[in-house]
């Protein structure tokens, strides 16, 4: 008599053979070597990028006006002297005086700074061939902090007044100063502080960069650099 199939009993699953497993064992092989892959490839695709990026700034100037220097020399000296007069001080700034930054006598520069690029040309660290930007600083000596906060009052309402953003006003508890910034449109900027230790109180004028269209590549010198301050008069 035959043996019956019992309905309850589970049907047994066939062991795997070696001819089997090995399928198994090569496409798990496959598949870390796929991630490694993908590992090393997602970050040198990046670097690539991050290279190729760099190479097409480097490549590109700067979107800078072309300004000589004497240009914006003469527009810088002529708002530091709108500020001067604003400002009410009587007395007159000597053309290019310096010795006097935190002594009894005034201050009245013009300086050249190099320009460098941004995004990631900014870590190459290096400036930006032909051009420059100035900076106008003015200072005035003995100047008492009842006097100092008035003018700071003056040339803030002077500014708004003019259309311009302040940006900074106030007591600076950390320098323990008193200072005033504002801004119109993204080329001018000017500033001004009064420090409390040495009773000097100073106003700064600066222009955007700018490339000198006379600079050369077999030029050393930074453009703008032999300019010196014109003389700053009180209010007539």
């Amino acid at each position: 008599m035959n043996a019956t199939e019992d309905p309850h009993e589970q049907p047994q699953l066939a062991a795997a053979t070696p001819a089997e497993e090995a399928p198994a064992a090569v496409n798990a092989v496959k598949g870390v070597a796929i991630g490694c892959a993908a590992m090393v490839a997602v970050p040198l695709v990046i670097f690539l990028v991050y290279v190729i990026t760099f190479m097409a700034q480097r490549s590109a100037p700067e979107d800078y006006p072309t300004v000589r220097p004497e240009q914006a020399a003469e527009r810088i000296a002529d708002r530091a002297q709108e500020m001067y007069e604003v400002a009410g001080f009587e007395r007159r700034l000597p053309e290019g005086e310096e010795d006097g930054r935190f002594g009894s006598e005034p201050v009245n520069t013009l300086e050249a700074d190099f320009c460098y690029p941004d995004g990631l040309e900014s870590m190459a660290d290096e400036a930006e061939d032909g051009a420059y930007s100035l900076h106008h600083e003015w200072s005035v000596p003995d100047v008492r902090k009842d006097r100092a906060l008035a003018t700071l009052r003056r040339l803030r309402e002077h500014l708004k007044n003019e259309g311009w953003t302040i940006t900074e006003y106030g007591h600076n508890k950390l320098d323990d100063d008193w200072e005033l910034a504002a801004e119109k449109g993204e080329d001018q900027g000017v500033s001004f502080t009064w420090y409390p230790e040495v009773e000097h109180f100073s106003g700064r004028t600066g222009s955007a960069c700018a490339y000198d269209p006379d600079w050369t590549e077999s030029e050393d010198a930074l453009p703008g650099s032999y300019l010196t301050a014109r003389p700053l008069h009180p209010a007539a």
